[in-house]
């Protein structure tokens, strides 16, 4: 693999990463102010949650069972990066094939 694509890669991973910490964050807050008062959820809080929840996955289907193993919290850090790097190659390849796939479309359609 060259170096633009690690490069692209890394930064689609870095991308996730900074959204869905973002979104968390977000949800969070919005949950934590309405724990005190019991408004119920805004609509935009419901949606960066299910969000969240979404970019979280696959690695959020393990976190239920790594709390029940005990495993530190320090340890969940680097999962979080692991999950956005998944993200990232995952998109990376998405992009490159679909790119592949349209740019054989459009040839065989000239032809």
């Amino acid at each position: 693999m060259d170096k633009p694509t690690l490069r692209n890669g890394a930064l689609l991973a870095l991308l996730h990463l900074i959204v869905t910490l973002g979104l968390l964050v977000y949800a969070f807050s919005g949950g934590m102010a309405r724990l005190d008062n019991g408004v119920p959820a805004r609509t935009m809080e419901e949606v960066a949650s299910w969000i969240v929840e979404v970019l979280l996955q696959p690695i959020g289907t393990l976190w239920p069972v790594l709390a029940r193993m005990g495993i530190p919290g320090f340890l969940e850090w680097p999962l979080f990066l692991l999950n956005s790097l998944f993200w990232g190659s995952g998109a990376l390849f998405i992009t490159r094939v679909g790119r592949r796939w349209l740019g054989r479309a459009g040839r065989n359609g000239k032809n």
